[in-house]
């Protein structure tokens, strides 16, 4: 087995408010604009404040992959990022294009994780993992 070695590191924070506010403004276009049919799909069959809260908590994810990355949205687009949840709950991140190359520009081969979120504010944490180059 490989060591793996931090790349980088990104966190976040999102008022559920403004993405409540930002929602409620542009409807479906901002949700198609900021999120992938999947986010969507689980974002949406949450009751009540929930929806808004596991939208803020991946927009959160998404601003936190960018940081461990270690650019901005300048390039690539915010369906790019995607965060999805595996059968035991976990989030795990998946990316593609402008940001799947910067990763591996960047000799990053994955990221770990966590969401938190209350009723006002959701976080996200994102550590960027490589292989460790030489050595053992």
């Amino acid at each position: 087995m490989k060591a793996t070695v931090v790349r980088g590191i990104g966190t976040d924070i999102v008022e559920v408010a403004r993405i409540q506010h930002l929602y409620r403004r542009w409807g479906q276009s901002f949700l198609d604009r900021v999120y992938t049919k999947e986010e969507q799909s689980y974002a949406l069959a949450a009751r009540g404040k929930a929806r808004m809260c596991r939208l803020a908590a991946r927009y959160a994810a998404k601003e936190a992959v960018v940081k461990a990355l270690g650019i901005g949205f300048r390039k690539g687009s915010w369906r790019d990022i995607t965060v999805l949840v595996l059968p035991s709950g976990q989030p795990v991140i998946d990316i593609k294009g402008h940001f799947a190359e910067e990763a591996a520009r960047r000799r990053i081969g994955g990221f770990h994780l966590s969401l938190s979120h209350t009723n006002e504010n959701a976080v996200a944490f994102v550590v960027a993992v490589g292989e460790c180059s030489g050595g053992p």
